[in-house]
């Protein structure tokens, strides 16, 4: 069993730049939880306050009980893992970068199994146990009604990088400076480029979804159509990962230890949570978050 190395908890209330979030949202954080014996964390996914998964460039994964984080598991002989999505506690998908996913029933995982040729990026699943996942060529597969898709175009300008959906019929994805949209037949350019930075994550609600990017930028897509490019976070060196609770709930976490919480109207300004590297945030519906970083550590956020 892993401990926090020190407990650093505590009530916070957020504000905006521009005010208070509305009414004072609370929340409670701990960590570090030196999880992972100094590997980079490469992704994280939580179902609820008593499971949440991480994996990491060696092709270990942790998993969070309710009390502490295990010791890490070799999942992947072969190298990194990538991507991991666990929409409930009886089930998570996990991908690694030589196209192979891991499925987990709640008790284990599965061996490998092979859907793409190509590296993979990024994986979304939900709760109906419906996923998609996305490769280095531009490519998605989609995993329904229990089986995998063979991979298909999805972007022909070069790779893809993040993946998230509202539903079967509407999932975003990010490639190179652009964002393309999935309808539940085919995938077409969203008409929207990032020109400044590249995007390296996006999250959805039920209504709206949120892209960020390397530049410390947002765009948030509602109603059908993306907002423009916004700066929250200057100072940050760039936001690594976005995820939602809800329409109005999501935490981003940057590349200098530090969050931004959107309440559904605004973000709040940055607040710097350690002196570590993130690189993955992930929540729960039901309002838990564990955020990784690159030297094995994590931290949990509880609303």
């Amino acid at each position: 069993m892993n401990r926090p190395a020190a407990w650093l908890v505590g009530l916070l209330a957020l504000a905006s730049a521009a005010g208070a979030l509305g009414s004072q949202a609370k929340w409670r954080w701990s960590g570090p939880w030196r999880a992972d014996d100094h590997r980079v964390i490469e992704a994280v996914s939580c179902a609820n306050q008593s499971l949440c998964m991480a994996v990491d460039q060696d092709g270990y994964v942790v998993r969070w009980d309710g009390s502490s984080w295990s010791s890490p598991d070799r999942l992947d002989r072969e190298g990194p893992l990538v991507a991991v999505s666990c929409p409930e506690p009886d089930f998570c998908m996990a991908a690694d970068y030589f196209g192979s996913v891991f499925s987990w029933d709640g008790k284990e995982w599965s061996r490998p199994y092979r859907v793409d040729s190509a590296p993979l990026a990024s994986l979304w699943c939900d709760k109906a146990r419906f996923c998609v996942v996305v490769d280095s060529e531009g490519r998605s597969v989609f995993f329904e009604d229990g089986r995998w898709s063979r991979p298909t175009i999805a972007y022909r300008q070069g790779f893809l990088s993040t993946v998230a959906c509202q539903s079967r019929d509407l999932c975003l994805a990010a490639g190179s400076f652009d964002l393309v949209v999935w309808n539940g037949h085919r995938w077409t350019t969203a008409g929207f480029r990032d020109r400044k930075g590249y995007f390296t994550s996006i999250a959805c609600g039920r209504r709206s979804c949120v892209a960020v990017d390397a530049h410390g930028d947002e765009a948030i897509w509602s109603a059908s159509k993306w907002s423009g490019l916004a700066r929250i976070d200057p100072e940050g060196d760039g936001l690594v990962s976005v995820s939602c609770v809800s329409d109005r709930l999501c935490v981003a976490a940057d590349a200098r230890g530090g969050i931004l919480i959107w309440n559904g109207k605004a973000w709040s300004s940055r607040m710097e949570l350690a002196r570590v590297v993130f690189s993955s945030v992930g929540c729960s519906s039901s309002g838990f978050c564990a955020v990784g970083d690159r030297a094995g550590e994590l931290f949990l956020i509880d609303f």
